[in-house]
């Protein structure tokens, strides 16, 4: 039965082992990622933080294009000034990483704090129903 989780193309009786080696893989590089995580964590942060900048700033500027060039879209006004906002959320990063990374930390603290008191408030819910 464990054995079916890790297994994309099980059966009640059988397991195909190909899937094994994509397993196998992947934990070996799960493992070498983590020892350069800890080796190199200042430097990881930062090419998390270009990533992510890199990323905003693509996805802003599709957005933008799209909403600009589909005059049929539905919220197309939205899609562009989500666009917008994306892009330049990117560019402040790639500006200035330190002040970013510290304000991510503030609203990711924010985050944990608001959805903890929700799930306290949805268990009480549950427990009620």
């Amino acid at each position: 039965m464990s054995r079916k989780l890790f297994c994309s193309n099980c059966t009640a009786t059988a397991c195909d082992t190909d899937g094994r080696w994509v397993i196998l893989v992947v934990g070996i590089a799960g493992i070498v990622l983590g020892i350069v995580v800890m080796r190199n964590p200042s430097e990881t942060i930062a090419i998390i933080v270009l990533i992510a900048a890199i990323f905003w700033i693509i996805t802003g500027l599709v957005d933008v294009f799209r909403g600009i060039s589909d005059s049929g879209m539905e919220s197309r006004g939205w899609v562009i000034f989500g666009g917008v906002v994306a892009a330049l959320a990117g560019a402040i990063v790639l500006l200035w990483p330190a002040a970013s990374l510290l304000v991510l930390a503030v609203i990711a603290g924010v985050f944990f704090i608001v959805d903890g008191i929700l799930q306290i408030v949805a268990g009480f819910q549950v427990r009620g129903a």
